[in-house]
């Protein structure tokens, strides 16, 4: 697993894309936070090669801080309904079991590391049917509210 942090208090932007087994990548994902309900998202992401995931759903047990109200929108149409995260410090993104998306797509890895909270450090891969993995998620923290992302990570 890779994590890269970025020294200039842009804590969760990673330099490189994601890499995964069939060398496709999501380059960003756009990510807004109101009022701790932290990974609402409410505007797509744009990739490099232009797919576009409708969906991605994520439970927090204990906060509910995760789960997500509206849809990524992607130009292939593409959903993926849920990844499963672990929050090593606070548990906030752990699930207990693994995600299934509608069209069995499984992420084996999200990596992404907040300096300054390491609320967002991952250390145990999420399982998905197909095995395939995305090793980096580039993410942007502005103001220090680390889970705040209202502008694409840029890699």
């Amino acid at each position: 697993m890779k994590v890269e942090e970025n020294e200039e208090y842009d804590i969760n932007k990673l330099d490189e894309p994601d890499e995964s087994e069939d060398k496709r990548n999501l380059e960003k994902i756009c990510v807004l936070n109101e009022e701790y309900d932290i990974n609402k998202l409410d505007e797509p992401c744009e990739s490099e090669d232009k797919r576009k995931l409708e969906e991605i759903c994520v439970l927090n047990e204990e906060y509910d801080i995760n789960k997500l109200d509206e849809p990524f929108e992607f130009e292939n149409e593409r959903k993926l309904e849920e990844i499963c995260v672990l929050n090593e410090e606070y548990d906030i993104n752990k699930l207990d079991e693994p995600d299934e998306s509608a069209n069995k797509i499984k992420l084996e890895e999200i990596c992404v590391l907040n300096e300054e909270y390491d609320i967002n450090k991952f250390d145990e891969p999420c399982e998905f049917e197909n095995k395939r993995k995305l090793e980096e998620i580039c993410v942007l923290n502005e103001e220090y509210d680390v889970n705040k992302l209202d502008k694409p990570c840029e890699s």
